[in-house]
């Protein structure tokens, strides 16, 4: 009789993620769910379900989780009691594209392309609408000091600094040349990022602009983390900013003035990936600092894991295999091939990647593995040979060319010579 050992489910699928206060759970928007992991064992613990409606945002405080659904239906949930202690309509035309909270003034503003709404929490009802006729929202974020501030990017390359007790804007940030959308706030200082390469810091309350650091490649998204957070780098005057760039680079910036202090391939993009891969290749970042990591996920729906103390990738998770073509047994380990252009060599219990084979540049289709040789048959009508070395480590040693089509199946002598 036959008993299932491992399952590997898929949890993620590129989408928000977001940490617990105090760092046990990751919260990571899948479909209609919100998936609660263990961020130790890489487990699904349990999911926040309401309906068959897909999910396009959520935000969190503490054991509070704000969603918005794409029939524009927010609920709030008790993540941990796994209740939902509110709901309303917010009464957008379009889908909700973020949603951000403000614990000062209990409010909750939700953002669509067409405009921004505000629900008081204590009076249960919308406050406010906020638009602007010739411009569309990116990205809503509260800035909570002295005063309370809704920030706003748009697509008319502005930031704008809305009061949300009056909805009147108190400020326009007119920096960028390209669209603003990604808004990050670290202690007094904020941080906008825009398609013109380029990442504004501006100091609170004032919101004068500090400094524009200036980079050659477009950036997917960053984040701030404060210059103590990395070790190894030692002192360092100002704050780190974190980039993760469309050519699979993480990279660690301080300004004052703009400079690179580290940099660490992430990717090896196939040739075939185009414009819009490379776009959305990395999606969303964390930082959790008590563990002392950075954590983002892909469009892949992997979560990889950087240590800060050894500025190196500890743990490569891969939450969704998306279609699996074929697998081998390698010990305790798993050699699978999936719709991608790489290999992987999972372990099935922790679904920590311990491997990526990359070198093929189309879907790897195939794979054949005899204890030693490990073959592999692609779209790009080529097959590859990779054999262990002294580190059980899989390296290619030849490349097979000649077919005009792709290759489908493999197989491999048994005879280890």
């Amino acid at each position: 009789k036959y008993e299932s050992k491992y399952k590997i489910e898929p949890y993620a699928s590129g989408g928000e993620i977001m940490v617990s206060h105090d760092e046990l759970f990751l919260l990571i928007l899948h479909e209609n769910k919100i998936q609660i992991i263990d961020a130790e064992r890489n487990k699904l613990c349990y999911s926040l379900e309401a309906d068959e409606s897909d999910l396009t945002s959520f935000c969190t405080h503490q054991n509070i989780v704000f969603t918005a659904s794409i029939n524009q239906l927010i609920r709030v949930w008790d993540w941990k009691e796994r209740v939902i202690t509110h709901h309303w309509k917010t009464g957008h035309k379009k889908p909700i594209t973020g949603l951000a909270h403000s614990q000062l003034l209990q409010l909750v503003a939700s953002v669509s392309s067409e405009g921004i709404k505000l629900y008081s929490l204590e009076k249960k009802f919308h406050t406010h609408t906020l638009k602007i006729s010739h411009c569309l929202f990116n990205s809503i974020i509260f800035h909570e000091g002295t005063h309370v501030f809704l920030i706003a990017a748009t697509t008319d390359n502005c930031v704008r600094i809305f009061d949300p007790k009056s909805a009147k804007i108190h400020l326009e940030l007119k920096e960028h040349t390209g669209q603003v959308f990604q808004l990050v706030i670290c202690e007094d200082h904020i941080y906008t990022l825009g398609r013109d390469k380029t990442i504004a810091v501006y100091c609170t309350p004032n919101f004068v602009l500090k400094t524009s650091m200036i980079f050659f490649e477009d950036v997917d998204c960053f984040l701030v983390v404060p210059s103590d957070t990395f070790p190894p780098l030692g002192s360092v005057a100002t704050d780190i900013v974190c980039t993760f760039g469309v050519l699979g680079c993480l990279k660690l910036w301080t300004y004052l003035p703009t400079s690179c202090i580290f940099s660490i391939n992430i990717f090896s993009l196939g040739s075939h990936s185009d414009k819009i891969l490379q776009r959305s290749m990395i999606k969303y970042a964390l930082l959790m600092k008590s563990k002392g990591l950075i954590a983002f996920s892909t469009h892949l729906g992997e979560l990889i894991y950087f240590d800060v103390k050894s500025l190196s990738i500890s743990k490569h998770v891969v939450s969704n295999l998306s279609q699996v073509f074929q697998l081998e047994m390698m010990g305790n380990f798993l050699i699978v091939v999936s719709d991608s252009e790489r290999v992987r060599v999972l372990d099935p219990d922790s679904q920590n990647c311990t491997q990526v084979l990359t070198g093929h540049k189309d879907t790897v289709l195939c794979l054949d593995f005899n204890g030693r040789l490990l073959v592999t048959g692609s779209k790009d009508d080529t097959i590859r040979c990779w054999e262990l070395d002294e580190k059980s480590i899989f390296r290619c040693t030849c490349v097979g060319v000649g077919h005009i089509a792709p290759v489908s199946s493999v197989s491999t002598s048994t005879n280890s010579s």
